[in-house]
């Protein structure tokens, strides 16, 4: 049988179904972390679901989700699955073992069950800041998707709450609070009140103008880019601002991106 730290260091697949056999079965046994995207398209999110409902011992049928056929969308199902478990009165310690899961894809569906729970604003931002600072980029990339419909909802309330992290030790929180604000962002609902009046953002960004992290820096460009369509003497106003109080690599790096 084929262990997971065998595969350490491999290069994914260029397409899903280029994925290799023995590599698909550790992704949906739950022992291996995806590399790409090509690897978590391939996954079978129901096989998977049903290996971790047998291993922590879940109140959950994963063969419903087969019922849908909406489920053949890779974000539909890991979204499905997220309700699946949140409606399967989970215990602490199973809440805790998906969070800290080996599997970057049950992370992801803990990122996604934090996002849907009706908690209060401030409590919901803690409980998903671990997962922005995931080491698995499938992790974060779903931890801000689990948060855009309320950011998208009430921008100037989450704008407030997620300045802070600009300032945060982890460049990956830091770029999870530029990401889930762009006015337009990728694969996600766009922001109406951000599109029209981008400013509104400023403060949030206005920290990362000179951010060392080059994963950071794409994000506020790409922020302002999106902005940029809507609103374009703002952002080179800013642009301009910053090139002079700023004279540094990260900066000139951002603004070039953003224009």
């Amino acid at each position: 049988m084929s262990l997971a730290s065998d595969y350490k260091g491999r290069k994914g697949a260029s397409s899903p179904a280029k994925v290799p056999a023995d590599v698909l079965a550790l992704l949906n046994r739950g022992e291996l972390e995806c590399v790409n995207l090509s690897e978590w398209l391939a996954i079978d999110g129901v096989v998977l679901l049903g290996y971790v409902a047998k291993n922590l011992g879940l109140n959950v049928d994963p063969e419903v989700l087969r019922q849908n056929p909406e489920n053949s969308k890779a974000m539909t199902l890991h979204r499905n699955i997220a309700d699946l478990l949140l409606n399967g009165n989970l215990n602490p310690a199973q809440r805790s073992a998906l969070a800290t899961h080996q599997s970057d894809t049950v992370r992801s569906w803990a990122a996604l069950m934090a996002g849907k729970e009706a908690t209060a604003p401030e409590v919901k931002l803690t409980n998903l800041i671990p997962f922005a600072a995931d080491s698995s980029m499938t992790v974060r990339e779903l931890v801000w998707m689990a948060l855009r419909h309320e950011v998208a909802a009430d921008p100037e309330l989450w704008l407030g709450l997620l300045a802070p992290l600009s300032h945060h030790d982890d460049a990956n929180v830091r770029r999870f609070a530029s990401e889930v604000t762009r006015p337009r962002g990728v694969w996600a609902a766009h922001i109406a009140k951000l599109k029209a009046t981008p400013s509104l953002g400023q403060a949030l960004l206005e920290p990362l103008k000179n951010d060392p992290s080059r994963y950071v820096q794409d994000s506020v460009a790409n922020w302002l880019n999106d902005a940029s369509k809507s609103d374009p003497a703002w952002v080179e106003h800013l642009c301009a601002q910053w090139q002079k109080s700023s004279d540094t690599k990260a900066t000139a790096y951002i603004v070039k991106r953003a224009l």
